[in-house]
């Protein structure tokens, strides 16, 4: 039970996760179609966005997100906490980039083509 906790926080940490659950109306294209990979330590996620504004990731959690002022949240529906992370919109495939998540640690984004993994 521990691991599905720490799991659940990870997720929640690296999901990139809540706010509103208003309907998407713009947002960062180049997720749509490819995988967002995040990596904080050792521990590692696969996200998959659509532009419909509903998202899956690789430990088989779903839910909705936005995409406003260069804030990325996710809303789970499937349990787990929700946060918001920055994401500027910029980014192409292929590339990586560390930054710090809301809880102090380094985080590591990368941009994967398709969907690695879904």
């Amino acid at each position: 039970m521990p691991h599905a906790r720490l799991g659940l926080r990870l997720a929640g940490a690296l999901a990139l996760a809540c706010c509103a659950a208003q309907a998407q109306t713009a947002g960062p294209d180049i997720l749509y179609g490819n995988t967002l990979h995040v990596q904080k330590a050792v521990l590692a996620l696969d996200f998959y966005y659509d532009a419909d504004g509903t998202f899956t990731n690789s430990a088989g959690l779903h839910g909705t997100w936005t995409y406003e002022s260069d804030q990325l949240c996710v809303i789970y529906e499937t349990g787990g906490a929700g946060a918001c992370m920055a994401f500027e919109a910029n980014h192409a495939i292929g590339e990586s980039w560390s930054q710090t998540d809301t809880d102090g640690d380094v985080v590591t984004l990368s941009i994967l083509p398709g969907r690695s993994g879904a």
